[in-house]
């Protein structure tokens, strides 16, 4: 199981960004290998906003195409996403109306895996709303035409 807790990952920005600063300044650590060089936080507009001190790992963006799936299969990514998801229950999530441009993204989930139900690929996504929400906390997202934005702006973390 993933934690995927608000602490790490902040919904209050558009689009939403996973926060490793909140680990630097709690003095909290996330275990790594031996640290190769300083990371640091990159905002859409390429300026450095702060520097994490004791983060081993580096932000990757998914590029479609040729090895996608194996990336995928690889890194589960986290995803921004346009949370018109709201009253989920069950089944492939799709909406054809859902905004996906970069501008629409306002809320940040994770990728736990994948799969096809009833002939319709889906991403399984873990929500931070509580195992109260949709599918025990989980939602299977289609894959189908960037629902939702899922395509827009995934990305992994490696450490």
């Amino acid at each position: 199981m993933i934690t995927l807790g608000s602490s790490l990952v902040s919904c209050t920005e558009s689009p939403p960004k996973f926060s490793p600063n909140y680990i630097v300044k709690g003095n909290l650590y996330i275990p790594f290998a031996e640290i190769k060089e300083p990371f640091y936080a990159w905002y859409d507009k390429g300026e450095k906003k702060s520097r994490i001190d004791y983060y081993g790992g580096k932000y990757y963006y998914y590029e479609e195409g040729p090895g996608f799936d194996a990336q995928y299969r690889k890194n589960c990514p986290r995803f921004s996403i346009a949370k018109s998801f709201s009253f989920y229950v069950n089944g492939v999530y799709y909406d054809e109306k859902c905004n996906n441009s970069p501008d629409g993204l306002d809320h940040a989930v994770l990728a736990v895996g994948y799969g096809e139900l009833d002939g319709k690929p889906y991403w399984q996504v873990k929500n931070s709303w509580s195992t109260y929400w949709g599918n025990q906390g989980y939602v299977l997202m289609s894959i189908k035409d960037n629902n939702c934005g899922v395509m827009t702006a995934p990305t992994y973390v490696t450490m």
